[in-house]
């Protein structure tokens, strides 16, 4: 009887055989599976994940490029979020504004043939209701049990009637292509290739604020089939558009016809390119029958009707095939930064002073507008200029691609887990016109930074998230990475605090005394990474000053001979595991301080200042000299988590990412900070002590194992951990860590376009933390992995230089 069960059950799960027809990639492509397989445009196998409608993911790929938001496709055939119109409201409990609206979770493809009408997405979606949505979750906070939190992230869908659902979906995203195969028992077959220009290297042509959705049709029968291809838009939310009228315009030229809507701060364009039989209507995603009667013509629209449509009308012959291009295009007038009332706690905390905001107005906003406002007037110059290049943009997007599914030196899931790393450029980058306040250090690049957490946490930068998600900022726009470290320059107190972050979708508003003992350790290694990569003199000598004056603040921040390894306060919000108590010296700092010396020692040497070059050796030699004799544990064979003998406090937890500044040093080829045998016997107790399904735990108690409860994991610092064991000789130990967080993120949880902050070590299902940047850091492995410092991959033949050239290559 159980075997029964067991057979019938897995006959259910069988999917029919997928038609080859109009197929993009391999239609025998395993589900939730690392896998390589041929698709369409490539002339080698592809490394990558497919999902299905199946695998309702928290949340799908998103459209979109470098600063201009995006729009997210997901695996249930609907869109997702969207941030396309900046918008942004304060959102209970949160401190902040979130930078999200709930997803919009509506059908945005049709076919019609004849009299019959499919909508792309699944039966789930169109029979509507209340859905949840993505949440991330926030625990502790336990936000999931705070109703106006819940309220704003739940979405009712409207039923849509009269039409067929897609029987099946199978999705492909490697941003910024999502690949769609649509099987339905329509007559003509149907997928689906998206994409947002994303051009290593070309740092303007990443910041056109539009996507191509392009239709494959093929024709199934022996029979002429005609009908309507059908995309949609909802336009912009009531907080979005700055108004309930939209004026509606339409234009055309040679190739392409386009309908623009526009409302007082939003403004988009529907667009279809090379095709003369074309219709534009009103919003289809209503609910009711709008879906069902495109195969009679698209709604008529109104003047409070935010979103709109396009229709191709097309015949096909047998076993005809047919592209059809729709075009996305869209901006914003503005946008208003958070203010410094948002992130005050992360001073205030502790400390009241002549330094932070408290004189002024903390309630007090700065105006944005968006850098590619600097190139684009509206969205029918988006429309004209994607109109004519998608082709030479869509074959550079593939070279990129390509040059990393070819190196074969790197696993399947890392390189497609590289190439899907970069949506976060999508997710959370903002680049602001050097206007007003930004015009005296902005000019003329602007302003460019990146959101921590746009749902949740959604301050600008944390200088702590620059160092761990900023590695491909600087290997792919070296330029707006300095344009990162301009702004924490310009903004440093006149102490050398270098400052934490600024408000939500703000440049000008920073905190400062949060993890104070360690953000001048971010900022002199971002300095110094910039440096190695760009070879560029300039460099140091515009950053070296901050620098200096920074080391000197951070060096007597706490006072006496133990000092220069120490945290000056007790408690929380020291340590980057924020919410875990640090007390006196402490060995994750001590390493980390130690990079710091040697990164500015490095830059005094290179610019001649011979007397501050002596005194960080100096410094260096009694860092060492304390950390060995006070932080190492013959017992535990570790470095102790913190000893504070001032009040006989001591903690012989094993810490993971203890190593950190060891890391540090190996991937800037500098020389050891710790003692190397002392690195080989704590990395073996961390493999014996700390190693789970997911990495690493992020610590561990003598004797006890792995603290599966109290911090859980955080991911970029597994892959630090993992890169420190590449690094220090195991290799395989180095690259299976990295291989498990990597694995139970993307295939496991399904959160690889929502990449988190924090996981459990027990589940490891999410327990903080949604679009954070911090998880690019995936981007150091090539370099550990081929046994170089971070300029390795940028050397002629190496993975970053291929990138590069490729992306630029097809354009030639």
């Amino acid at each position: 009887m159980n075997k029964l069960l067991v057979a019938v059950l897995l006959l259910l799960h069988i999917e029919a055989p997928w038609p080859a027809a109009a197929a993009l990639f391999d239609p025998a492509a395993p589900i939730r599976q690392w896998t390589e397989f041929q698709a369409e445009g490539y002339s080698a196998p592809v490394s990558a994940i497919v999902f299905s409608d199946r695998d309702e993911l928290c949340a799908g790929m998103p459209l979109g490029g470098v600063g201009t938001g995006c729009l997210d496709v997901e695996t249930t055939g609907v869109l997702g979020f969207s941030s396309v119109f900046f918008p942004s409201l304060m959102l209970e409990p949160t401190p902040y504004q979130t930078l999200r609206n709930a997803q919009l979770l509506t059908p945005f493809l049709g076919i019609s043939v004849g009299k019959d009408v499919w909508v792309l997405a699944s039966e789930k979606m169109l029979q509507g209701g209340e859905f949840r949505g993505c949440v991330d979750p926030v625990d502790p906070g336990e936000y999931t049990k705070n109703e106006t939190y819940m309220n704003h992230w739940r979405v009712s869908v409207p039923k849509t009637e009269g039409v067929k659902p897609a029987k099946s979906i199978r999705y492909w995203g490697h941003y910024p292509i999502v690949d769609v195969d649509y099987q339905t028992d329509a007559p003509v077959a149907v997928s689906l290739r998206a994409w947002s220009t994303f051009l290593p290297g070309d740092a303007k042509a990443s910041a056109t604020p539009g996507a191509v959705f392009e239709v494959r049709l093929e024709n199934l029968t022996e029979q002429v089939q005609a009908g309507m291809v059908a995309f949609n838009f909802p336009g912009a939310h009531s907080n979005e558009a700055g108004g309930d009228r939209f004026v509606r315009s339409q234009s055309k030229a040679d190739n392409w016809q386009a309908l623009a809507g526009e409302a007082s701060r939003a403004k988009y364009a529907l667009a279809v390119v090379d095709e003369p039989d074309v219709e534009f209507g009103g919003n289809l995603s209503v609910g009711g029958g709008a879906w069902s009667s495109i195969h009679q013509g698209l709604p008529a629209a109104h003047q409070q009707d935010a979103g709109a449509s396009a229709g191709v009308k097309y015949s096909l012959k047998p076993k005809q095939r047919k592209t059809v291009r729709f075009l996305l295009a869209w901006h914003v007038r503005d946008w208003q930064g958070g203010a410094y009332d948002e992130i005050k706690h992360f001073d205030e905390t502790w400390v009241q002073n002549d330094f932070t905001l408290s004189k002024t107005d903390r309630f007090a906003r700065s105006t944005y507008r968006p850098q590619y406002g600097e190139w684009f007037q509206g969205p029918i110059d988006v429309v004209r200029q994607l109109a004519a290049s998608h082709q030479s943009r869509l074959a550079r997007i593939i070279a990129w691609q390509e040059a990393i599914y070819a190196d074969k030196s790197l696993p399947v899931w890392l390189r497609a887990a590289l190439v899907d790393s970069l949506s976060q450029f999508a997710e959370d980058s903002v680049w602001a016109a050097p206007a007003a306040e930004l015009s005296s250090w902005a000019a003329p690049v602007g302003a460019f930074q990146l959101v921590e957490c746009p749902r949740t946490c959604s301050v600008m930068g944390c200088i702590a998230s620059n160092y761990y998600g900023d590695l491909p900022v600087t290997y792919f726009f070296p330029e707006l990475e300095r344009q990162i470290l301009r702004g924490y320059a310009a903004y440093m107190r006149p102490d050398g605090a270098v400052p934490f972050l600024y408000p939500p979708n703000d440049f000008t508003r920073p905190a400062f005394e949060w993890q104070i003992g360690l953000n001048g350790a971010c900022f002199a290694d971002l300095v110094h990474r910039l440096w190695l990569r760009t070879g560029d003199r300039s460099v140091l000598e515009e950053f070296y000053p901050a620098v200096k004056k920074n080391l000197e603040f951070t060096a007597g921040l706490a006072d006496g001979e133990p000092g220069l390894i120490s945290f000056h306060r007790e408690g929380k919000g020291q340590e980057w595991w924020e919410h875990t108590p640090v007390y006196g010296m402490v060995t994750h700092l001590a390493g980390v301080r130690m990079a710091q010396i040697r990164f500015a020692r490095s830059m005094a040497e290179r610019l001649g200042d011979v007397d501050f070059a002596r005194r960080c050796r100096q410094w260096l030699a009694e860092a060492q000299k304390l950390t060995e004799e006070n932080l190492w544990n013959e017992q535990t064979r570790s470095y102790d988590f913190f000893n504070y003998p001032a009040k006989g406090m001591k903690s012989p937890d094993i810490m993971s990412s203890q190593l950190d500044g060891q890391w540090m040093a190996d991937f800037h080829g500098q020389e050891p900070v710790f003692r190397n045998d002392r690195i080989a016997a704590a990395l073996e107790t961390v493999k014996d002590t700390c190693l789970v399904d997911m990495g690493v735990a992020g610590f561990a108690e003598p004797g006890k194992g792995p603290d599966l409860e109290r911090y859980g994991t955080f991911p970029p610092e597994v892959i630090i951990v993992a890169m420190t064991y590449i690094y220090r000789g195991d290799r395989e130990l180095g690259l299976e860590i990295a291989r498990r967080s990597t694995d139970n993120i993307v295939r496991v949880q399904g959160l690889g376009w929502d990449l988190p902050n924090l996981i459990r070590c027990d589940t490891g299902a999410r327990t903080y933390g949604a679009d954070y940047y911090q998880n690019m850091i995936l981007w150091g492995l090539p370099a550990s992995l081929a046994g170089g410092d971070l300029t390795q991959p940028c050397q002629r033949g190496g993975l970053v230089d291929r990138v590069l050239r490729a992306a630029g290559g097809a354009q030639q």
